[in-house]
């Protein structure tokens, strides 16, 4: 991880994203599909109650809050997700799945340090610290997210002869704060197939991917 000094922002489309410069970032992105109506009406109860919750509140506060919300919104879509089997699992073919770990490796060291990723049958855990240039360092880490998806949606389409949106437009990305954060969350990575109840065991999971070096580090 890079120790240099931070320069942030915020940029919105539906979700608020946080991007320091030179920090880790927590991304995961889904599959294009559409949630399940129980799923839909809890995401709603939720809204309502923070809507509820911000009534006295400063649209300046609320700002502030909303990062955290919409935080706690995509774990639990993420994990409602990972254990129903009811959404496309293309991404468990083998084929599929090597375009996407392609994608990640190939700007490994250039636009980005990778340090580990997990894809999952319908959607995708990864950490990064992204190579900023200081003139464009508010284009970084959309460039990287639609290149990642933009080539992987290209190939996989024309893989399996279909046309359309492949993934869904919205990805999270979460900034790393600290080391500790940095650690759960890598293994939070390699947890992600085992409590889908994938695999028993994290290494059983063919496309898990930690840099050697971390490794190493959480073995000490």
């Amino acid at each position: 991880m890079l120790d240099l000094e931070s320069v942030s922002f915020f940029y919105k489309r539906r979700l608020p994203h946080l991007f320091q410069q030179n920090h880790p970032i927590f991304i995961t992105w889904h599959m294009k599909f559409e949630l399940s109506p129980l799923i839909k009406n809890h995401l709603y109860d939720m809204r309502m109650e923070f809507e509820q919750s911000c009534k006295t509140l400063t649209q300046e506060y609320k700002s502030m809050l909303a990062y955290n919300y919409h935080k706690k919104v995509f774990d639990w879509i993420d994990q409602q997700v990972g254990i129903s089997r009811e959404y496309p699992e293309l991404l468990k073919q083998l084929d599929i799945a090597d375009i996407v770990q392609e994608s990640m490796h190939f700007n490994n060291n250039k636009k980005y340090y990778l340090h580990a990723f997990c894809i999952m049958p319908n959607h995708v855990h990864v950490l990064i610290t992204p190579y900023v240039n200081p003139i464009d360092y508010k284009k970084t880490l959309p460039s990287i997210t639609q290149t990642w998806k933009g080539y992987t949606a290209r190939k996989i389409n024309q893989l399996l002869n279909r046309e359309g949106a492949f993934w869904n437009s919205e990805s999270y990305d979460h900034l790393v704060r600290d080391e500790n954060e940095f650690f759960r969350i890598v293994t939070y990575i390699k947890q992600n197939p085992v409590k889908a109840n994938l695999v028993s065991k994290y290494q059983d999971w063919q496309y898990t991917w930690v840099a050697p070096e971390i490794t190493e580090q959480m073995l000490l």
